[in-house]
């Protein structure tokens, strides 16, 4: 069973909604860290791309990807703008042109995008400081996008 477009899209702003609801949890694992703003910056970046997601005349995922990179962008200044940025046009040159999603092609999506966070945060092993190797979540994607892409086919 594929994930179409519209499930594609609908992922994006589940996203957001998750997002707004771990923000205070994200900025208090991020103040032992660092200045601890981390939730409210995830905020303002997915709300930008939910806002996106809504007005967007995208008619394929990697076009919506490009779309999305750039409203993240945009909206986030931070070290972790340009970090999503590039995740989201890495996984948007994989799947250009392609309205229907298989397992492999997001699985595709996620390798492509967590290469590009560690490339652009110059990580080469586990440890790195780069969200691609400190967010558990973004290092075993795969089995994310696998239960969310059951999840969204159901």
């Amino acid at each position: 069973m594929a994930m179409t477009f519209e499930q594609f899209k609908q992922l994006f702003l589940e996203i957001t909604d998750r997002i707004e609801d771990v923000k205070d949890e994200l900025s208090e694992l991020d103040r032992r860290l660092g200045d601890g703003d981390h939730g409210v910056t995830m905020s303002i970046g997915w709300k930008a791309v939910s806002d996106k997601v809504r007005q967007s005349s995208a008619e394929d995922c990697g076009a919506l990807l490009k779309e999305i990179a750039m409203a993240f962008l945009n909206a986030v200044g931070s070290s972790v703008g340009p970090l999503y940025a590039t995740a989201f046009l890495r996984g948007a040159a994989v799947l250009q042109g392609k309205t229907e999603l298989t397992h492999r092609d997001l699985a595709s999506f996620w390798t492509a995008a967590i290469q590009g966070i560690r490339e652009r945060g110059k990580a080469k092993r586990l440890g790195d400081r780069s969200v691609g190797h400190r967010d558990p979540g973004a290092v075993s994607a795969t089995t994310f996008l696998t239960r969310s892409f059951n999840m969204s086919a159901k």
